[in-house]
């Protein structure tokens, strides 16, 4: 049941983040912004440091889950060329069931 709750809780956070994002002008070297290459660069088990490294930025924060035995952070990037898309990059901050911190999910939308 939590986990039911905890999905439909980041469903509704990132959907009200994509609608909420700005969208500032994308000047030459702005990164804050993902491309579909820089999407297929992060893998399972990647720090947040080796992530923002790939796309060049932090991305933002959408949400953080301090639950007992576990910790993650949802972040969200706003796709390149896109007036509505964007992408989520799950992080345990802590090991998870399979004992690998770092990404763990992650989804585009474009």
């Amino acid at each position: 049941m939590k986990a039911i709750v905890l999905a439909v809780l980041a469903a509704a956070v990132l959907i009200v983040g994509a609608l909420a994002w700005p969208h500032p002008a994308e000047a030459a070297g702005n990164t804050a912004c993902m491309t579909r290459a820089e999407f297929g660069r992060v893998h399972h088990g990647q720090t947040q440091e080796r992530v923002r490294a790939i796309v060049g930025s932090s991305g933002r924060v959408t949400l953080v889950d301090a639950s007992p035995g576990y910790r993650f952070v949802a972040r969200q990037w706003k796709v390149c060329g896109s007036r509505y898309g964007f992408a989520v990059v799950d992080f345990a901050t802590t090991e998870r069931h399979d004992g690998t911190p770092g990404v763990y999910a992650k989804a585009f939308y474009a």
